[in-house]
């Protein structure tokens, strides 16, 4: 009992809300769905006005085994959705990395040290 008032009796931390948890679920099913659909029109359009310029390999159509459904330029698609998605998740993190540092913790935790504030003249070099 005479360790008990050196306890620390802070707020513990609760973890991730809830809602961050659905807009990440969000994000991450929606993410390559846009990429695909992105990639799609891009390699089409692209294909039928001749602006990008693939290899016979790639343009070619692959067909589902047992659905016998024909998907056009199937591996060009996924190529670029790829890309896409790359470029999609670098999106996502620097608008987090911006956001957590204008809204989340102080880096200073409360073992740090106050940055040292100059008084006086600046000194001019000889």
């Amino acid at each position: 009992m005479r360790h008990a008032r050196y306890r620390q009796t802070g707020n513990k931390k609760t973890g991730v809300h809830p809602i961050w948890r659905g807009i990440g679920c969000i994000l991450f099913l929606l993410t390559p769905i846009l990429s695909i659909a992105i990639a799609n029109v891009v390699v089409l359009s692209g294909f039928l006005q001749q602006y990008i310029r693939f290899p016979r390999n790639l343009m070619q159509t692959v067909t589902v085994p047992f659905i016998d459904y024909q998907i056009r330029a199937f591996n060009a698609t996924m190529i670029v959705a790829g890309v896409v998605m790359i470029l999609f998740f670098a999106i996502y993190f620097t608008l987090y990395a911006g956001l957590y540092r204008l809204m989340g913790p102080s880096p200073y935790g409360p073992t740090d040290v106050p940055p040292v504030r100059r008084k006086g003249r600046s000194r001019k070099s000889r």
